[in-house]
């Protein structure tokens, strides 16, 4: 999978060595404050799930680094998701609390949103929020998605955010 790079960040592969920093951000409970926090084995089994990704189907959630550190601080990136009862390519991103409100998961999510489409021909990407998290929300409409409806999704309500490459 492609290295990316952006104005103030790197993404690329996670690493089995990016459990420890990634596990900062999965066990912290603002950032998780719409799903149960992560315990440090969900973190290692995060990891080695994205790994598996790469390999099947040659993407994944990418890791955020800020450009001159190796660290990741966030992760960014597709996954093959099933949403009623069809197979979407779903785009996602995480991001330290340290770091909110500084554009970054919105200057990494249009690198993932182009790749997407330029790189994989991907035909629709989809966003599964949760209605409470108004961050997200923004930052999808920042990258050019609408708000389709409200599903279920892992048995609770959730907003479907959609785009469809420009023609």
């Amino acid at each position: 999978m492609e290295r990316l790079e952006t104005r103030r960040l790197l993404l690329r592969e996670l690493r089995r060595t990016d459990v420890k920093s990634l596990h900062r951000l999965f066990s912290d409970p603002l950032v998780m404050r719409f799903w149960p926090p992560f315990e440090l084995g969900d973190t290692e089994q995060l990891v080695e799930r994205n790994l598996r990704r790469y390999a099947q189907d040659g993407f994944g959630p990418w890791a955020l680094t800020l450009k001159g550190s190796d660290d990741a601080i966030g992760d960014c990136g597709m996954v093959h998701q099933e949403i009623e009862g069809s197979s979407e390519t779903e785009i996602g991103w995480h991001l330290l609390h340290a770091l909110w409100g500084q554009g970054l998961a919105t200057e990494a999510a249009h690198a993932a949103r182009d790749y997407a489409f330029d790189r994989l021909g991907v035909k629709r990407l989809v966003a599964i929020i949760h209605p409470d998290n108004v961050a997200s929300q923004r930052v999808a409409e920042k990258i050019g998605m609408t708000l389709l409806k409200t599903i279920q999704h892992r048995d609770r309500p959730r907003l479907l955010y959609s785009l469809e490459p420009p023609r």
